[in-house]
């Protein structure tokens, strides 16, 4: 992905709120193509009774979000232990070029 190297110029070339903004900006764009899309607004699901839980009765979408726990925990953990690094050792501005090689 380019975030994070589109963050890192960001920040290096305007500000870091020049880089927030952009980004949810970006985001919303994004999202917003996915529910305007005519798939999104044309498919419905099957008929079937209601429950509270919803989707989270479903085995597989527990399984899912399952590992997408712990794939965010193993994401968000090398995030905070670059930065670190990176603040320890003097460099805190190649963090961001680290992450986007990461991304790469």
């Amino acid at each position: 992905t380019v975030g994070p190297l589109l963050v890192t110029l960001l920040v290096s070339l305007w500000s870091p709120a020049a880089a927030l903004l952009v980004i949810n900006a970006i985001g919303v764009l994004g999202a917003l193509s996915v529910v305007l899309s005519e798939p999104s607004r044309t498919w419905r699901s099957a008929p079937r009774e209601a429950h509270w839980l919803g989707a989270l009765r479903s085995p597989g979408l527990l399984a899912l979000l399952g590992a997408f726990f712990f794939v965010g925990l193993a994401l968000g953990s090398i995030t905070v232990a670059g930065v670190a690094y990176a603040d320890d050792h003097g460099r805190e501005a190649v963090y961001g070029w680290l992450m986007a090689a990461l991304g790469l």
